[in-house]
């Protein structure tokens, strides 16, 4: 794997954690409205792996977690140690993913190297081709939110609600897909930096748009909240 990037400490990325975040480069998908373009594309160099253990080491008195992040982790074969490496300092284990490689991410939490999984919900089953940016099987999709939800571990899915994407009618298709979930955080676009830069001239929803996305998401989900507004 090639981690990009380090950031030392976060106050909000681990729910109820300090923690610090690794950027794993490289994705199997190519959302167009991703904020992190440089890392789909696989650019920049690699830090050196024994370093960054060093670093979380120094790090592990006043963090509970370490949050993985990318691209999209899972496309590494070598996740689980590095997922394993985290655990033995006594340190949670957050992952960040699309859910597209269902069997890897089944491991992961069969094997209990993980804690907390947030899962990327782009779009509908049937409209995830225009989220994602490539032909998706959604079958994977399905079984991994089915799993998920049916698992042990701790859990969040995520929706970027981005204009021309995500609207009432998909809310209400993603909120019947997803029926029975704990907690789903709807999520603020952003369009200052992304994979395709038509998307930055789409201007983000009002506040009182989002607030209409979440009563309806509501009918489906437990636990509904808005981020980045």
């Amino acid at each position: 794997m090639k981690i990009t990037k380090m950031q030392g400490i976060s106050l909000i990325d681990y729910p109820d954690k300090l923690s610090c975040l690794l950027f794993l480069s490289g994705c199997n998908l190519a959302c167009p409205f991703c904020q992190n373009p440089d890392l789909v594309k696989g650019e920049g160099e690699g830090l050196d792996f024994a370093r960054i253990i060093e670093e979380i080491e120094k790090r592990k008195r006043f963090i509970g977690g370490v949050v993985i992040t990318g691209g999209e982790p899972t496309i590494h074969s070598d996740l689980p140690l590095l997922c394993k490496k985290i655990k033995e300092m006594g340190l949670a284990v957050k992952l960040d993913t699309n859910g597209y490689l269902s069997e890897a991410l089944k491991s992961l939490i069969t094997e209990g190297v993980v804690d907390y999984i947030a899962l990327d919900i782009k779009a509908s089953l049937a409209n995830l081709k225009k989220a994602c940016g490539r032909e998706i099987e959604a079958e994977k999709i399905r079984e991994t939110i089915g799993f998920l939800i049916s698992s042990r571990v701790e859990y969040e899915l995520r929706t970027t609600c981005v204009p021309t994407i995500i609207d009432e009618e998909e809310i209400e298709k993603i909120g019947i897909e997803i029926q029975g979930a704990k907690r789903w955080f709807l999520q603020q676009f952003q369009n200052k930096k992304t994979l395709d830069p038509d998307f930055m001239k789409i201007m983000p929803y009002s506040a009182e748009y989002l607030l209409g996305l979440k009563e309806i998401a509501k009918r489906y989900v437990e636990s509904v909240e808005i981020r980045g507004l």
